[in-house]
């Protein structure tokens, strides 16, 4: 089976971007797992249908009373992906939760790199807006503790309907197209 490669200014920045620190670095082993990692994910990506109309991505967050940190919380998806328990302070944990979860994502970051792909010269955030970034000088991924409505503008503005809902104990991300 033959695997286009719909993501191939992407791949080429990342093979030219890790080659180089490879090359450099005197930790190589390090560069070389991320590499692999990077290069994974984006097979899958290309791999992956992109969410349809009638699909949806629902992202629960469960809140957790904590003696330490006040609350923490953990997000989780209905495609099986994870954040984590999210403890701390000091940052806005329900978006980075969430912002893990998508990260992790295949049928949302299916739709984030084609428009990466597609304007490949700018930079991701000029072109969906605060809240999302690029590893490694091309490789787009959504940023926590930037608050759940920075993550909802991006989502709509790279085309999906979003609805958020909250309650003491728990938040619900509803993503469709």
């Amino acid at each position: 089976m033959v695997i286009a490669m719909e993501f191939e200014k992407i791949r080429n920045c990342v093979d030219e971007y890790f080659t180089k620190e490879i090359k450099e670095s005197e930790d190589k082993s390090w560069y070389r797992k991320q590499y692999r990692k990077v290069k994974k994910f984006i097979e899958l990506l290309e791999k992956t249908e992109p969410l349809k109309k009638g699909e949806e991505v629902v992202i629960k967050v469960d809140w957790k009373k904590n003696r330490t940190w006040g609350y923490t919380c953990r997000a989780k998806d209905n495609y099986g992906n994870d954040s984590g328990v999210v403890s701390g302070t000091g940052y806005d944990k329900l978006s980075t939760a969430v912002a893990l979860v998508l990260n992790k994502n295949p049928k949302i970051m299916k739709r984030i790199y084609e428009i990466k792909e597609q304007n490949f010269d700018e930079k991701i955030e000029d072109v969906l807006g605060y809240g999302i970034s690029e590893a490694y000088g091309c490789v787009p991924y959504f940023d926590g503790g930037v608050g759940i409505n920075s993550l909802i503008n991006v989502l709509e503005n790279a085309g999906f309907n979003v609805k958020h809902y909250s309650t003491e104990m728990a938040d619900i991300v509803i993503i469709s197209l």
